[in-house]
This record gives C-alpha cells, sequence and structure tokens, in this order.
C-alpha cells in the first residue's frame, strides 16, 4: 500500500534529518536523491514531515508513526492517509491527549524567555498551521498587480492598502508584476516594521545586516532620493539584493560584503561618511518565523540563544560608531525573546550612547503572519 511507504519515508526523514541544513533543503535533497518520487508524492511527504514537527515541538513523543499520523489530520494532502492509519495505530485516550494536549512550557523552546509581550496563547497556536504568503505592492502598480493575480485565478485576500494575503502556495514569483518589480513577497510584519524608518530627501542610510534586501526596498520605497549602503556577512545574498535593485531601478547605491560581529570589520568604513539612519535587522533565534520552520521547535537551545545576544551586541557596538549623532538606529528581529529584544534594548541604552525612543513587537500571527521586534534609538 502506497500509505505504508509513505509512512517509511517519513519516519526516514525525520530520524536522519538533524537541523543541519533548513528542513526544505533536506527534503530537496532527499528527493534529488529519490527521483521515483512524483509530484505528489513529494508534496505529501513534505507535509508530513513539516506536521510531525508542529505536533512535536520541543516534546519528546514516544511512537513516531502515531504522531505523524495524528499529525496529519489538518492536512487536506492526507486524508486517505490518516483514514488508513488511524485505524492501525495502537492508541488510548491518554495517549491521544498526550500528542494533542501540550503547555507552552513542554512545547516552545526556552518558553520562559518569551517576552511578556507578545501574546503568548495566539503565539503558539500559530505553529499548529501553515503561514500565509503575503506580499507588498507599490502603490502606482497596485492595479496591475490585481489584474494579473485574476488573470491567473489566484485566490486571494486584501490585509491592508498594497497588501495581498495568499493562503496557498502560488508561483508568485513567475508573475510578470514580479519581474517588473511591481510586488515584493514579504509577510506582513516585515512590512509593518517597516514603519519605524522615517528617511529624508538627500539622506544616506546603511543597512547593515542587510541580506537580500527586504528592508532596504521598503526604505526606498518611502523616500526614493537617499544614498543607501548595504552590507551583509554573506556575499552570496547580497547578490540577490543587487537584483532586487536592479529590478526597480534604483542605482544610488552600494553593497559590501561586512561581518560587523568580528572586533576589526567597521575599519573597513573609514572612508565613509556618518549616515544619517542605519537599520540594523540583525542575525537572531528566528523564533517569531517558526511557524514556518517548525524543525527548530525541536533542535534550538539556550546555548544558541545566548550566541546570538552575544553577536548582536558587537553588531551593535560596531555599526554605532558610523551614525551621526541625533540620528536614528532601528534595531530589528524577528525574535520573540526578552533576551534578544528588551533586555538587548537595555544593554544598548546602558551600555551604548543610545537613547530608546520607541520599542514594539509586530505580531501577526493570528492573522498567519510572523512575529517581529522593532525599536527605534537615538544617538546621544
Amino acid at each position: 500500500m502506497w500509505q505504508e511507504t509513505q509512512m517509511k519515508k517519513a519516519e526516514e526523514v525525520i530520524a536522519h534529518f538533524n537541523n543541519s541544513a533548513p528542513l526544505h533543503k533536506y527534503l530537496k535533497q532527499y528527493f534529488r536523491m529519490h527521483t521515483n518520487m512524483g509530484s505528489k508524492d513529494r508534496k505529501l511527504l513534505s507535509a508530513l514531515v513539516f506536521n510531525y514537527f508542529r505536533l512535536k515541538g520541543e516534546r519528546k513523543l514516544e511512537d513516531i508513526r502515531a504522531a505523524i499520523t495524528f499529525a496529519s489530520a489538518q492536512e487536506s494532502l492526507a486524508k486517505d492517509f490518516y483514514k488508513y492509519w488511524i485505524t492501525k495505530i495502537q492508541t488510548t485516550t491518554n495517549d491521544i491527549k498526550t500528542y494533542l494536549e501540550f503547555s507552552g512550557e513542554n512545547y516552545f523552546p526556552l518558553y520562559g524567555h518569551i517576552s511578556h509581550s507578545v501574546k503568548k496563547t495566539e503565539f503558539l497556536h500559530s505553529h499548529m498551521r501553515k503561514s500565509g504568503i503575503w506580499i507588498r505592492c507599490r502603490s502606482k502598480y497596485y492595479e496591475a498587480v490585481i489584474h494579473e493575480l485574476k488573470t491567473h485565478k489566484y485566490n486571494y485576500t486584501i490585509a491592508g492598502k498594497d497588501i495581498i494575503l495568499f493562503k496557498e502556495n502560488y508561483p508568485l514569483d513567475r508573475l510578470e508584476s514580479y519581474e517588473k518589480g511591481f510586488f515584493e513577497i514579504q509577510d506582513i510584519a516585515s512590512q509593518k516594521v517597516a514603519e519605524l524608518f522615517k528617511p529624508e530627501d538627500n539622506d544616506y542610510w546603511w543597512d547593515c545586516c542587510a541580506g537580500s534586501g527586504g528592508k532596504s526596498l521598503s526604505l526606498i520605497d518611502k523616500e526614493e532620493n537617499i544614498q543607501l549602503l548595504a552590507s551583509d556577512a554573506r556575499r552570496t545574498i547580497l547578490k540577490n539584493l543587487d537584483d532586487r535593485l536592479k529590478k526597480i531601478n534604483f542605482i544610488n547605491y552600494k553593497s559590501i560584503e561586512l561581518d560587523l560581529s568580528e572586533e576589526s570589520s567597521i575599519a573597513a568604513l573609514n572612508n565613509y561618511e556618518l549616515f544619517d539612519g542605519i537599520i540594523a535587522d540583525v542575525p537572531c533565534s528566528g523564533s517569531g518565523t517558526w511557524s514556518r520552520a517548525p524543525e527548530w521547535l525541536s533542535f534550538f537551545t539556550e546555548e544558541i540563544l545566548n550566541d546570538y545576544v552575544l553577536k548582536q551586541r558587537k553588531i551593535i557596538s560596531n555599526a554605532i560608531q558610523k551614525l551621526k549623532k541625533g540620528s536614528p538606529l532601528i534595531y530589528i528581529t524577528c525574535s520573540a525573546y526578552a533576551d534578544e529584544n528588551e533586555n538587548n534594548i537595555q544593554y544598548f541604552s546602558e551600555n551604548f550612547p543610545l537613547q530608546l525612543e520607541t520599542q514594539k513587537y509586530f505580531q501577526y500571527s493570528k492573522e498567519g503572519g510572523d512575529t517581529l521586534f522593532g525599536a527605534k534609538l537615538i544617538k546621544k
């Protein structure tokens, strides 16, 4: 029976996965090694494995086969799989409660470290379902984007000004309007944190942990007439930034490889002017986005968290050396842990020439989005 084969494959993937690479990349590699699997089989196996990690969280579940079965109950792709296996696994009422009933303390790693400002019930429940896919339209192209979505008969929800939500996985990056730069694929929390950006005409800004450029694009959309420096420790990901800025015809920028967690790194900017604003979307636990990467619930540790906190402090210590007095540092994480957020802000305020202006969580877990933290500090 095909259900038996899929169960064995799911057990195999779970047994060998060690989080050395993201789960979606691990599965891609697995499929390359098992070319006999069709599209439907690949989608089902992915759903079984992802949902297993959603159900499991940090807990130790003795019967992996039962856990995979229970985790597949809400998956539309797995209806026949669930019907087959629910009659075969041997479970009691107490067993079922063990799998389906849990508390934050035994489900989410370092639960006590989650900020008191995070709505924990909404946050935890978000990990039991797939997150939505969000796009941010450029206002002048909004109608063109809507027209193309209707042409392709994609189901969508208007979630705010220029914000569109999808609950299904469509090939959005293949749309003509995407290729032309009419919209960006960006979670709603990442869109909303840009409320902290207030660039002015002719400003010189630095996106110091730029990644693929999502925050840079939000900054430019607020004020096109700026100069921009974008840096990241990963040269390969800056190629994505270059491609995205080229798509919107923004040329008034420079991108450089720079690891600000290294003590001497700031010397590379000795010949650069001071900046009118800095965006520091720092490397972090990513705990505000684990509904998209539920494998982290099973592998995250306090040691990893502490390493991130130290790295964040080194980055900010270096970055603010290039910030003008009276100018803003925008500190951003996609973490729900206070250690990386409010506690770090207190550390910055006490140890660096920075004055807190505002800080808040951008939590959209109830709506199917991520949870981000953002703070605006002014250099004294």
